[in-house]
């Protein structure tokens, strides 16, 4: 590829929700999987620490092929436990069970490449639940909404008939803090 074929933006992501919000401020944006499992946690790092890591392993993802990245990792957090994405109902309703009626933190550390640098940055948003039925529960962890997401909700979708308010910004509870990426612009 040459620098006159080199795209404006590298993002490191295989989300679909990142994707949709990307394409709409970053036209021509392009998209390449990370080759990093966030499954390779370390326990030592605070959520937000853990966060940038893994953006910044996914980062690395990149390589070469851009000189303008992007990087994110999003993590659920209440009194430092992490909620990691789910893998069954089973999980869906545990998770819920623990954060219904409670306060937890959603973070989405972020990676950027200009060229030969990398900087860091992250947004913390506060969300709340309602207090959650258990038909409300089971409901939604019947349903097809969770997979792939961290916390096993999406602010976007039915999910957010789980929230009861949130504080901080709407887009980084779906992995993409927009007022970050203004700066790359």
């Amino acid at each position: 590829m040459t620098k006159e074929n080199t795209p404006a933006l590298t993002a490191v992501t295989t989300s679909p929700r990142r994707q949709e919000l990307l394409r709409r401020i970053f036209p021509g944006v392009v998209f390449i999987p990370p080759q990093y499992s966030e499954k390779k946690r370390r326990h030592s790092f605070t959520p937000v620490l853990l966060s940038l890591y893994h953006a910044y392993q996914k980062l690395k993802s990149a390589g070469k092929q851009a000189d303008t990245a992007v990087a994110f990792d999003t993590i659920v957090y209440r009194d430092f436990r992490i909620y990691s994405k789910p893998e069954t109902a089973g999980d869906v309703r545990e998770i819920l069970r623990a954060l219904k009626n409670k306060t937890h933190k959603v973070v989405t550390g972020i990676a950027i490449k200009k060229k030969r640098r990398v900087y860091f940055s992250c947004a913390v948003t506060k969300v709340t639940f309602k207090d959650l039925s258990r038909t409300e529960i089971r409901d939604y962890a019947e349903s097809s909404l969770w997979p792939g997401k961290a916390g096993g909700y999406g602010i976007q979708d039915i999910g957010n008939d789980l929230i009861k308010e949130y504080k901080g910004d709407y887009f980084n509870v779906m992995g993409v803090p927009l007022y970050l990426l203004r700066s790359l612009k």
